[in-house]
């Protein structure tokens, strides 16, 4: 376990690249989420719940 997480925190390992690009995708998808939102209640379309759109 402690090899594991000494892994994440190395900036020039795979599972912190992993994480990071996970992370900042997610971020991106939110923000995506977020702005569909706004247009969706005006054009009568299903919106994205708040549970995944984050803060």
């Amino acid at each position: 376990m402690g090899r594991f997480l000494k892994k994440l925190e190395d900036e020039d390992s795979k599972y912190y690249k992993l994480v990071f690009r996970t992370k900042k995708g997610i971020e991106t998808a939110q923000k995506v989420g977020k702005t569909y939102n706004k247009f969706a209640q005006w054009l009568a379309l299903p919106v994205v719940p708040d549970l995944f759109l984050g803060k």
